[in-house]
């Protein structure tokens, strides 16, 4: 078995392909489809991190730009899947389900 240990204060992030019901969060939050199809940011799972701003499940939105990405399997993965290695600085955003959001 093998080990991913996470060195200075990176992150390893599983991308997530949203379907279109899937856009809108339980709490509200509207992710705008222009920038989940920019192919400069991506929504993902925090799989491992060496942070202290993010835990393991956490959701974050990030700059694709600098990352490495790799096709690997790791845990349950049945088939090679993208993970992407990103400095806790190219994250935008987290996102959590008790956020409220009021646009008016």
């Amino acid at each position: 078995m093998q080990t991913i240990t996470m060195c200075n204060d990176n992150i390893m992030v599983k991308e997530i392909i949203m379907k279109d019901e899937e856009k809108i969060s339980a709490s509200g939050i509207y992710i705008p489809e222009e920038i989940l199809e920019d192919s400069q940011v991506a929504q993902g799972h925090v799989v491992r991190s060496n942070s202290d701003n993010y835990n393991i499940g956490d959701i974050v939105l990030f700059h694709k730009v600098m990352p490495v990405d790799v096709d690997m399997k790791i845990d349950e993965d049945k088939a090679l899947t993208r993970y992407f290695f990103i400095q806790s600085q190219d994250v935008i955003c987290k996102i959590t389900e008790d956020a409220k959001v009021d646009i008016n």
